[in-house]
């Protein structure tokens, strides 16, 4: 994510912190009094602190939960309206996004079940915590966040964790297309009580905020759900391009740059003694085109181990592979042979046209058409 540092690495996750989490740290440092001294500030940044820590441990039980089911989790990032961890997908099976989406409320239960017992025996509750938790010993106010975190995090408000609790419970008995429509239309009414009770009473901007964040992450999420719909029974082989224009080794990045804007491939197979020994990209092109003359060698410029996939691959899981990996398109290969490419532009062609022609039989039923020569033009 854009204008984030990157604060450690934990059980293989990046952790990033956003920049406007600093903004907010300064602006609650100056507004208590903690830069003149007065220990109420420095309280202040401390619940702070100890409030985001609990966020993170928050998002580290939905990716480790995530792990045990066989999805990677890209990166923790830490923003002002809490935390984000990127998974690379849902799990496909209701029960298991299930317990994603309830493991990191579960955390919260751990940490408020650690904290009561230990205030409880060493300072007794003493009250007086505000709403949300501003005021009061620290850590009952840092038990009562960890409460407000839990009962605001419940909200069936999609793509929120409730949300998606809501979205499996509904897949379990209608699948995951239409759980995801009904899931997505609640996150989108709740999305908008948020914005109009923020306007209503002040002091809750950030609660606008979330519901932006709530309307447009439901909104994405039913897209994506959608469109993973169209391709259920699809392969890469069924949306592949085959007519390739390939480069040699030997060729040049002028030639390179000329393929690429004659053929409106993103990245070109090259090839040494008929082999293909890489990919080079566009912006690979580009960039070397920006310091070298346009005479030197594809060959020095090119990635010897891009990402692939084999053509019997379900078309979502090159989706999320794409999505993963930032690749512009994937070679896709029928055993030891390179078959054709796949880029997000062919998926979108094909989701449109399968969309499109749903009463026509255009669908995975449909065989698929003979490839053209095997390398396209050039590169042999």
């Amino acid at each position: 994510m854009k204008w984030s540092l990157k604060i450690g690495r934990y059980a293989g996750i990046d952790v990033y912190l956003h920049v406007t989490f600093l903004m907010l740290l300064a602006f609650f440092g100056y507004a208590g009094g903690a830069f003149s001294g007065d220990k109420e500030g420095w309280k202040v940044i401390g619940l702070i602190l100890s409030f985001f820590g609990c966020v993170l441990l928050h998002e580290y039980g939905h990716a480790l939960m995530a792990r045990r089911f066989g999805v990677r989790t890209r990166d923790i990032t830490l923003l002002p309206i809490g935390g984000v961890a990127r998974l690379e997908r849902m799990p496909d099976k209701p029960i298991e996004e299930f317990l994603v989406a309830i493991a990191g409320p579960a955390v919260n239960v751990l940490i408020v079940a650690v904290l009561a017992p230990i205030i409880y025996f060493t300072q007794g509750f003493q009250g007086g915590v505000g709403f949300p938790p501003h005021q009061g010993p620290f850590l009952e106010l840092l038990l009562y966040t960890n409460l407000w975190m839990i009962a605001f995090n419940m909200i069936p408000a999609f793509p929120m964790d409730g949300g998606r609790v809501v979205r499996s419970l509904l897949a379990m008995k209608l699948g995951a297309s239409p759980a995801t429509l009904i899931a997505s239309r609640l996150g989108k009414i709740i999305a908008v009580g948020f914005v109009v009770f923020a306007i209503l009473n002040h002091g809750f901007f950030m609660l606008a905020v979330v519901g932006v964040f709530v309307w447009i992450g439901a909104d994405q999420e039913n897209r994506m759900t959608q469109v993973r719909h169209l391709f259920n029974g699809v392969t890469a082989a069924r949306i592949m391009r085959t007519d390739l224009v390939t480069v040699s080794a030997n060729d040049t990045l002028a030639r390179a740059a000329a393929l690429l804007v004659g053929s409106g491939q993103q990245i070109l197979p090259v090839l040494q003694s008929g082999q293909v020994v890489g990919v080079i990209r566009e912006q690979d092109v580009r960039q070397a085109l920006m310091r070298l003359h346009p005479s030197a060698a594809v060959y020095d410029f090119t990635d010897g181990n891009p990402p692939v996939v084999d053509s019997d691959a379900p078309a979502d899981e090159v989706l999320v592979q794409l999505r993963t990996t930032g690749a512009p398109a994937l070679l896709v290969y029928r055993g030891a042979e390179l078959a054709g490419i796949v880029s997000a532009a062919n998926l979108n062609t094909y989701a449109m046209f399968r969309e499109a022609g749903a009463q026509t039989g255009f669908g995975p039923g449909v065989p698929t058409p003979p490839p053209l020569p095997r390398y396209g033009r050039d590169g042999l």
